[in-house]
């Protein structure tokens, strides 16, 4: 299992298919699931089911997403975090906001953001607070 093919069952979940995460990721969609196929295969499990439409998780494909999930955050963040030693910090923050009080507080979040951090990029999920506890739990938002 290597960090790579983690990265790209990430990449398959979030872009619902093969096809999307082949091209959000710069991947040949053969070498992909070639990919995919070799992790299977290693794990003795399949973590994907391939639809006509896109694709499905099977339960050990949920687990390991969520482990995946966590473990490339993890490593991205202390890859950050060294950087950020040499000067001002420098990343990606991921936050989640509801809807309704996204128009209120949004603004000065940006604002202030940029302002104290023009290192670190600012990504804000928005929409319904189920929404944004579940991006929580799944590790796609540092907070929210």
């Amino acid at each position: 299992m290597t960090l790579k093919q983690l990265r790209y069952l990430i990449a398959i979940v979030e872009a619902g298919s093969f096809s999307s995460a082949s091209r959000r990721a710069y991947i040949a969609q053969p070498a992909l699931s070639r990919q995919i196929g070799l992790l299977e295969s290693e794990l003795e499990m399949q973590l994907l089911d391939r639809q006509h439409d896109g694709i499905a998780l099977t339960a050990a494909g949920r687990q390991l997403y969520e482990v995946a999930r966590q473990v490339v955050q993890k490593l991205d963040s202390v890859k950050d975090e060294l950087k950020s030693t040499r000067g001002a910090p420098k990343g990606h923050v991921a936050i989640s906001i509801p809807a309704t009080a996204a128009d209120l507080l949004l603004p000065e979040i940006v604002r202030r953001a940029e302002q104290r951090f023009p290192g670190v990029s600012l990504t804000v999920w928005d929409g319904l607070s189920r929404e944004g506890g579940q991006a929580i739990e799944l590790g796609k938002v540092d907070f929210g």
